[in-house]
């Protein structure tokens, strides 16, 4: 027999060089368990304009120009007099309340001359009122000025009275607003009487 010897060249190894290398490849961006988020767009935000101090005090002026005033007048029943020991919900007393509304001025002064003016000539309530026009000394020796607006004859203390007398100074808006809450609340009472006599009926 004859040995037969087969040779073999050693493995080749291959340098670094040599190795293909994918340079876009990025192992975590290619791993379905690493996947990033998608990138959300960035949203700008707009920051809230103030405006300047000219600016504003422009606009508290021009607020003042159009401002008017009225002189309200209402008089309304008390719970004293021949009334004693009546009573009234908010309901009977817009109700019973006479109101009337001298209007416009252009200034609160202007309206608090013109009250002043009513208030005197109502010399049924205000008869004796006449003292709170100038400056008192109050308990505590200080300087008050007791004939600012409102005006009510009730302080008076005249329980005789079956009714008094409230004058007061408002805005045009103001009263506006004042009267429309009154309509409403009566529009909303009667509007639940109505609904409570249906009941009473049906049963």
């Amino acid at each position: 027999y004859t040995d037969l010897i087969i040779t073999t060249s050693p493995l080749s190894t291959s340098s670094k060089s040599d190795s293909i290398v994918d340079d876009d490849y990025d192992p975590v961006m290619n791993n379905d368990e690493h996947q990033h988020p998608p990138r959300q767009k960035k949203v700008k935000r707009e920051e809230p304009v103030v405006p300047e101090a000219g600016e504003q005090e422009e606009e508290d002026e021009e607020d003042d120009i159009n401002t008017t005033y009225v002189v309200v007048t209402e008089t309304y029943p008390t719970t004293y007099g021949k009334n004693r020991g009546t009573t009234y919900d908010r309901g009977q007393m817009i109700a019973l309340t006479k109101v009337e509304v001298t209007k416009d001025y252009d200034t609160y002064e202007d309206a608090v001359e013109q009250g002043k003016v009513m208030r005197d000539a109502a010399s049924r309530w205000f008869h004796d009122y006449e003292y709170r026009d100038g400056a008192n000394n109050n308990a505590d020796g200080e300087e008050t000025n007791d004939h600012n607006p409102p005006w009510d004859s009730a302080e008076l203390k005249n329980y005789d009275n079956d009714e008094e007398m409230r004058i007061r100074i408002m805005t045009t808006m103001d009263y506006d607003d004042f009267a429309y809450e009154n309509q409403l609340f009566l529009e909303d009472q009667e509007r639940e009487q109505r609904r409570a006599q249906k009941i009473d009926q049906r049963s």
